[in-house]
């Protein structure tokens, strides 16, 4: 990432997977520099090989959480914040489906530092166009629920899976009232009790690798991305995070109807029997 090559004064990060090569070494020589470096990770799920490759200038703090540590961010000088569906590994950041998202907000990353640092009660961070969940925090489905509830005319997912069943039951709802509802998932996922809700269109993701998305669009304007899957451990047990956005310029909403787009030409729609 090029990023974290451009960091002048800090680079913290929250990762589940700590392993690809030019990203450590790039931590490395940031850290060589004088940089304040610090890494949370999940032990079970980074490689001892790579944490031996780390320098000793930078701090490292497994997350020893009773579930999964499954957060994918990176703070750079306290200011950029970028966040999203891949861990930091070589196959996620060039062979699998993600999508990571960039922001210039002070406020929000010395808030988010915080409260990963700290394991501070601090769960959310509203603002009018910009609504961030720490999980596990049950205030976070009831917010994701309300806005599929409040659909008017499409609901595009892009999912590596999604099994939550108040998550299913509020897309069948919506597609019961006439909603459009779009979702692509990773090709090792069944939604067979989806298949006769109308206006509902399950398609699966053939290209190589996963389809390790945790995106969605809502009435072309509001976008669901993070680390969290659409599953019941996410939202009541792991460390998770995910942000609800609303989309203001065409620009934006052009950009994201772009990335739909690809993903459907790289899936195919799913036969139920």
């Amino acid at each position: 990432m090029s990023a974290t090559s451009e960091a002048k004064n800090s680079l913290f990060l929250s990762a589940f997977s700590l392993e690809e090569p030019a990203f450590l070494k790039t931590l490395n020589e940031k850290a060589a520099l004088g940089l304040d470096v610090i890494a949370l990770y999940d032990p079970k799920h980074t490689q001892k090989y790579a944490l031996k490759s780390l320098s000793s200038k930078i701090s490292l703090n497994p997350k020893t959480f009773s579930a999964l540590a499954h957060r994918k961010l990176l703070i750079v000088d306290n200011e950029r914040l970028f966040f999203g569906t891949a861990n930091f590994t070589k196959s996620s950041l060039s062979m699998y489906s993600n999508s990571i998202i960039g922001l210039f907000n002070p406020k929000l990353c010395l808030w988010l530092k915080k409260a990963c640092l700290e394991n501070k009660n601090l769960s959310q961070f509203l603002t009018p166009d910009l609504k961030l969940y720490l999980l596990p925090n049950p205030d976070a489905l009831e917010e994701l629920l309300a806005v599929i509830d409040q659909a008017k005319t499409s609901i595009q997912l892009a999912l590596f899976t999604c099994t939550h069943p108040r998550l299913l039951e509020a897309l069948e709802k919506a597609a019961f009232r006439g909603v459009s509802v779009q979702g692509i998932f990773d090709r090792k996922v069944k939604l067979n009790q989806t298949s006769k809700i109308k206006n509902l269109e399950v398609r699966t993701y053939r290209r190589l690798g996963l389809m390790h998305q945790k995106l969605a669009l809502i009435d072309g304007e509001t976008l669901y991305i993070g680390s969290a899957n659409w599953t019941q451990a996410a939202f009541t047990k792991n460390e998770d995070l995910f942000a609800l956005i609303t989309l203001r310029s065409s620009a934006e909403k052009k950009k994201l109807q772009s990335l739909f787009y690809r993903l459907k030409s790289a899936s195919q729609k799913q036969s139920f029997f």
